[in-house]
């Protein structure tokens, strides 16, 4: 199965060529995936360096929140839940827990629930009664993605790109879609 993904994107390669006129000359040339390699380089670069520049700044708030997070409900601080990378591979994606322990799982192993949430875009609603009242300020201000800046500089994830999918999400997506979240960062 990842074998095939792989070869889709051979094809994407090929329907991506693009073509724009050169700075220097005004000659037409080729831009094609295949400088893939060059792009993820400088992405990555890009990435650290915003990241290493931001921490110093989003420490002492990252701090305030999870002691926050803490005082408010039980349960760990952080929320580390296995998404799909690029390629496939697994990682675990970090970030601060909005939800009551036992959330996620409870949602995954019901199949009403698992069909309301694909229904919902893979959202819980907003009032949702296992979203702690702190984590629904963190939602709503994106605050609870902060510690994804650890899986940015451990090179799991990038600054920009699409959301990682959990592993049961990536097989309700359409064909298409799966080759597209794998081959993204």
């Amino acid at each position: 199965d990842h074998q095939r993904r792989l070869q889709g994107l051979q094809h994407l390669d090929d329907a991506w060529e693009i073509e724009r006129p050169a700075a220097v000359d005004g000659d037409q040339h080729h831009v094609h995936l295949s400088d893939r390699g060059q792009l993820l380089r400088r992405q990555r670069v890009m990435d650290v360096t915003v990241v290493l520049v931001s921490l110093p700044v989003l420490l002492p708030l990252m701090a305030v929140i999870a002691v926050l997070v803490k005082l408010t409900s039980r349960g760990p601080v952080l929320f580390k839940h296995v998404r799909v990378g690029r390629d496939g591979r697994l990682f675990k994606v970090l970030k601060f827990r909005t939800m009551t322990p036992g959330t996620h799982e409870s949602i995954w192993s019901d199949i009403e629930k698992i069909e309301q949430f694909a229904a919902s875009g893979f959202k819980l609603p907003d009032r949702d009664p296992s979203i702690t009242s702190f984590g629904r300020l963190l939602r709503r201000t994106s605050l609870d993605e902060l510690p994804q800046f650890f899986n940015v500089l451990g090179g799991s994830m990038s600054l920009v790109g699409v959301r990682p999918l959990v592993v049961p999400e990536v097989t309700m997506r359409s064909e298409l879609d799966q080759v597209l979240y794998t081959t993204m960062k």
